[in-house]
């Protein structure tokens, strides 16, 4: 669980690349975290962000569910003692994929 805290304390929802890079010349340079990969139990599942209907949603197996905000995912994420399962460059790109409008 520790890990889980970890990475909510740490993982921004939205990301700027601009303060990390001289991006003078891009037009776009903020991104919005999309979704994520989370190990519980035996199996993995997916939360991600479904901006349609302005709510998370996990995909687990054979089930989908509603979850909320932002703040429900953390609490799910917690309370199922969920692992992040996905490398940095994975998480990275799930933000490169979603440019904030």
């Amino acid at each position: 669980m520790q890990d889980i805290e970890a990475l909510f304390k740490q993982l921004p929802l939205t990301l700027d690349l601009s303060e990390i890079y001289d991006l003078s010349e891009v037009g776009r340079t903020q991104y919005r975290l999309r979704c994520m990969v989370c190990f519980y139990g035996q199996h993995y599942v997916l939360l991600a962000y479904k901006p349609r209907v302005r709510q998370w949603v996990q995909y687990d197996d054979t089930s989908v569910k509603a979850i909320g905000d932002w703040t429900e995912v953390e609490k799910r994420c917690k309370a199922g003692r969920f692992q992040y399962a996905t490398y940095a460059s994975s998480l990275f790109s799930s933000f490169l994929t979603t440019p904030c409008l």
